[in-house]
């Protein structure tokens, strides 16, 4: 059985809620682990497209099932949830504690994989979920969010000041009136410090707007950009791009939505997941030549 059947056989063995084109299926090797009933859940394309093949109407589709999934957690008193996603599917991981065990834990099993969960694990976690998507109504949803919020304004973070966005930055793109920021991590957090790693973030207070919170409108234009982003690392051969978005004061090291794109080389050998694992936890600044190099290199991709 090769790895595209195995995929096949998991993503229908778990299966809790589809809409349209994309299920919602158990994480039975969830990155921390068994964390209660309120459990990883893993979205797909039910046609097995990658993320970067993935249409408008997908992307719409996956923002919707993103704010039901993060009301879901928020409503069991979880504020911090993780968005990991991979080529195939986009995971959402949930910290109820949030503490520095389960951020370390998560970051393990991000790049050495995780335990299977036990069936009874997986039926209480199956039972949670299907009880709360059993009444969802994605549709008015998507219908009731025609416009973009304006939040209120909170104290400036590092993302609000362009003493520190002019440094890194690669582009301003504007969507229907907002302002995105597209830069450069000087700390890149790839395999290798040569990894690219870019940011997407809303400009000035609408990075203030977390979790469910944040308008459809603006996840829909993220969502276009962290695409955009994981086409373009494709193309420059990178095997494995990685999509995250954490959710939650305590999980975001920047009080301020922003969304992680990482085109990586996923590790082969046990020696080159222990430096990954480092690097994600320690990783090095990039010196001024190299991130004016990052930059320029991508700069023509997001400047019209």
């Amino acid at each position: 059985m090769d790895l595209t059947h195995l995929f096949i056989h998991w993503s229908n063995m778990n299966l809790i809620y589809q809409y349209n084109h994309l299920k919602i299926a158990i994480e039975s090797k969830p990155i921390g682990g068994y964390r209660g009933k309120v459990g990883t859940l893993t979205v797909s394309h039910a046609n097995y497209l990658v993320f970067t093949e993935w249409s408008k109407e997908d992307l719409t589709n996956l923002a919707a099932i993103t704010q039901k999934i993060l009301q879901i957690h928020e409503k069991e008193h979880i504020s911090n949830s993780l968005i990991f996603g991979r080529q195939r599917a986009i995971t959402f991981v949930p910290y109820p504690r949030c503490n520095w065990y389960e951020k370390v834990q998560g970051a393990y099993h991000a790049i050495f994989g995780s335990s299977i969960l036990k069936q009874n694990q997986i039926d209480q976690i199956s039972q949670f979920y299907r009880t709360a998507f059993k009444n969802m109504d994605f549709e008015s949803d998507i219908e009731s969010q025609p416009t973009l919020e304006k939040p209120l304004k909170k104290p400036a973070d590092p993302f609000c000041k362009d003493v520190v966005l002019s440094k890194q930055r690669i582009a301003t793109v504007s969507k229907e009136g907002e302002n995105y920021e597209i830069l450069h991590d000087n700390r890149p957090k790839g395999r290798l410090k040569k990894d690219p790693h870019i940011l997407i973030i809303p400009s000035a207070e609408s990075g203030h707007v977390d979790g469910s919170k944040v308008p459809l409108k603006r996840r829909i234009h993220m969502l276009e950009l962290v695409q955009k982003t994981m086409q373009i690392f494709e193309k420059e051969k990178f095997k494995d791009c990685l999509y995250l978005e954490r959710n939650g004061k305590k999980l975001q090291s920047v009080p301020h939505k922003h969304s992680h794109i990482i085109g990586i080389q996923f590790p082969k050998n046990r020696w080159e997941r222990i430096r990954a694992f480092l690097r994600l936890l320690l990783p090095s600044a990039l010196s001024k030549p190299e991130l004016k190099k990052r930059i320029d290199l991508y700069k023509p991709h997001f400047v019209a």
